[in-house]
């Protein structure tokens, strides 16, 4: 296997988990670490192991010979660092959102298509294992044809974003944060979709944005409705995320479920905080839900968030 060398910009909250991950890939040699504070990117260089360290990116780049380089910063930066490494002819991986408005985005996507680099942007849920699982479903038609969908993420906590001070004071939170997961799991199972609808309002103080979102995304005999929550208290929802979908489901059909017509439900969940436990999770999924799916556990993007990734199927006529 050709090993590759890159460079991370950003050694803040993110960019500890983003070479920490690098880490694990086989073939990929983190060579130069990049930030403006040069303080900090010395500890997480010496951290890492990582030799170079530079407080100009545009320094870097010129300096170090790179296979691809990894932007982890804040979005306002994006369209800077993303053209310049496309200046360099280097392939660029960045962090989402991938700006902070649609023009941005448009100029950072041409300018490495006329370069002939690859671009991508950061996203995991596509890549975890209970959502594969539910797109290997939906592709094989193994349980009829999905007809509605409903993709929810409700967080009650919002202390954990006090390692990330900034986005209690963004203009826009909810869709900045964790919405560009919302919609792309929507992307991932059913394609792009042919409408949109919004709506976005701010219900705790504390956020300058919207933290209650919801979203309807139109298809072809198909509708999803997306879902975005940061709720008052912790008590009013459990720290648990998850996605539903029901399916059209003709009698004749061979599938693990009893033989009926109607409708089949194939629901995740997922617990990312220190409660409820993975066995209260599975439980209650398992008291409402009552068949149990053969979906695998998964883990979460650094193996500690991800509680229990139970997954439930439940026929209805």
């Amino acid at each position: 296997m050709q090993e590759l060398a890159f460079a991370v910009i950003g050694a803040g909250f993110w960019g500890g988990f983003q070479i920490a991950a690098w880490k694990e890939v086989p073939g990929a040699r983190l060579v130069a670490l990049c930030d403006r504070n040069d303080e900090q990117a010395a500890a997480i260089a010496q951290k890492f192991g990582v030799s170079k360290v530079y407080a100009n990116a545009q320094e870097m780049l010129r300096s170090q010979s790179l296979d691809f380089v990894d932007v982890a910063v804040g979005p306002e930066a994006h369209e800077q660092l993303v053209l310049l490494a496309a200046n360099q002819r280097l392939p660029v991986i960045c962090q989402k959102p991938m700006a902070m408005d649609y023009p941005t985005c448009e100029r950072m996507v041409k300018t490495c298509r006329e370069a002939g680099v690859i671009f991508l942007i950061h996203e995991n849920y596509r890549w975890q294992t209970p959502m594969r699982r539910v797109k290997e479903l939906i592709v094989s038609a193994r349980i009829g044809r999905p007809f509605r969908a409903h993709v929810q993420f409700s967080l009650g906590e919002i202390g954990l974003y006090d390692n990330q001070p900034y986005l209690y004071t963004q203009a826009h939170f909810a869709l900045n944060d964790m919405g560009p997961h919302l919609l792309d799991l929507p992307r991932f199972f059913f394609g792009e979709p042919s409408s949109v609808y919004a709506r976005e309002f701010n219900v705790h103080p504390r956020f300058a944005g919207e933290d209650v979102v919801s979203v309807v995304l139109g298809y072809d005999r198909l509708t999803c409705h997306c879902e975005l929550s940061w709720r008052t208290s912790s008590y009013e929802v459990s720290t648990c995320g998850g996605s539903s979908f029901d399916y059209e489901v003709p009698g004749n059909l061979s599938r693990p479920v009893p033989q009926v017509a109607g409708r089949v439900r194939c629901e995740t969940a997922v617990a990312f905080g220190p409660t409820p436990t993975s066995g209260d999770l599975e439980n209650g999924c398992q008291a409402r839900h009552g068949i149990r799916g053969s979906f695998p556990r998964g883990a979460g993007a650094d193996g500690r968030g991800l509680l229990s990734t139970p997954a439930l199927l439940a026929a209805t006529t």
